[in-house]
């Protein structure tokens, strides 16, 4: 069986506005789908994909969405595993990021918190991949409106990738549904726009 495995961001949940949509277009096309809740210390996290990539990929093919800091798990991941991936806003240093967020921190999607500390970020730095093995195997969709992350540093590292620029938008690409089928496609038909 084919499979889809959602890697959601930061503070976010595997019930986010894009793990809903891409949940109803598998199960529409009959396509397994798993998005393991990443609201834990980043080599956790890492644990909980790699298990979730794991048993999926005992039953078939695993293609890997990654949102944010869900999409730099996903390039850890293509890195190791060369699966089909696409990155949604990916976050290109998340180190940087987590840093600011030290404490107690509320998630998105649930209103649930989880504690961050200093070892986060030295985790996530830990497992950068430097170079991408297989970059015409990740797919990398892009707001210029990103008010979280700087999306020409993701353009940038992904300048090897076939890419969807979106003008203007958001960093939770309120609009995803309009682009789901462009990453399906690209995914599971290995068809490019």
């Amino acid at each position: 069986m084919t499979s889809l495995l959602y890697l959601h961001g930061f503070l976010s949940g595997p019930r986010s506005m894009k793990g809903r949509v891409l949940e109803t277009l598998c199960r529409e096309r009959g396509i397994g789908f798993c998005a393991p809740d990443l609201n834990a210390p980043p080599d956790e996290a890492i644990r909980r994909i790699r298990n979730a990539r794991a048993a999926l990929a005992d039953k078939g093919v695993v293609a890997v969405v990654g949102s944010s800091l869900g999409g730099f798990y996903a390039t850890v991941l293509a890195a190791e595993t060369c699966d089909r991936t696409a990155v949604v806003n990916p976050a290109v240093e998340p180190w940087k990021i987590v840093s600011c967020y030290l404490g107690w921190q509320p998630l998105a999607t649930t209103g649930a918190r989880i504690w961050v500390d200093a070892s986060h970020a030295h985790m996530l730095k830990a497992m950068a991949v430097s170079a991408l093995p297989n970059p015409e195997r990740i797919l990398t969709l892009l707001t210029t409106g990103d008010e979280v992350l700087d999306w020409t540093a993701a353009a940038e590292r992904y300048a090897d990738s076939p890419s969807i620029v979106i003008p203007g938008g958001d960093h939770a690409v309120s609009d995803f549904a309009e682009h789901a089928e462009h990453v399906m496609r690209f995914l599971f038909e290995q068809k490019f726009l």
